[in-house]
């Protein structure tokens, strides 16, 4: 059910009809496919084929994050960093949540971490830490070019000042 929410959603060799994709996702995700709810949860927040409603879409992204759906679990964060869909703004929940789908790669989320530990969102600011989940994020390879050329440079600087995991990374681009 959840590929054919896809096919219609996505219109994949047939016509997009987001009422069909809304009727085939809701199956699936009353059915307990999380790969479904967190896509019922995105026609919410964008009021593809339905009316946009932020509550219903906080209450299918939680489904599928309690699945371990790191996409929810990101989208769930920002429903909590930024007081949304019936969420009271809670930095701790947002930080609980983006670190479950920043653990699984999520690099969203891992960006998202770096910044609340350099701000220090609800808590001390902690320079460290914010540069450990922006390296994972970078790591990933999405947003910028890979560039080792580049990398190196800023993990010299970096294990210059003492960073011990900038020293470790420079052994591996060895």
């Amino acid at each position: 059910m959840t590929i054919l929410g896809d096919i219609y959603y996505d219109h994949l060799d047939v016509s997009e009809d987001d009422v069909q994709a809304f009727k085939y996702y809701r199956m699936a995700a009353e059915n307990g496919f999380s790969e479904a709810q967190f896509s019922l949860g995105l026609m919410y927040v964008t009021g593809d084929g339905i009316e946009r409603d932020d509550e219903e879409a906080a209450k299918w992204y939680r489904k599928a994050a309690e699945q371990g759906h790191p996409p929810a679990q990101f989208a769930i964060g920002c429903f909590y960093f930024k007081g949304k869909g019936g969420f009271k703004h809670d930095f701790a929940e947002a930080r609980k949540w983006w670190t479950k789908s920043a653990e699984s790669g999520e690099v969203l989320s891992q960006f998202n971490l770096g910044n609340m530990y350099r701000i220090g969102a609800g808590f001390e600011p902690d320079y460290a830490e914010a540069c450990r989940w922006w390296i994972k994020a970078a790591e990933n390879g999405r947003g910028v070019p890979k560039n080792l050329d580049e990398a190196r440079k800023w993990y010299e600087q970096a294990a210059a000042q003492g960073n011990e995991e900038a020293k470790e990374a420079l052994e591996h681009l060895k």
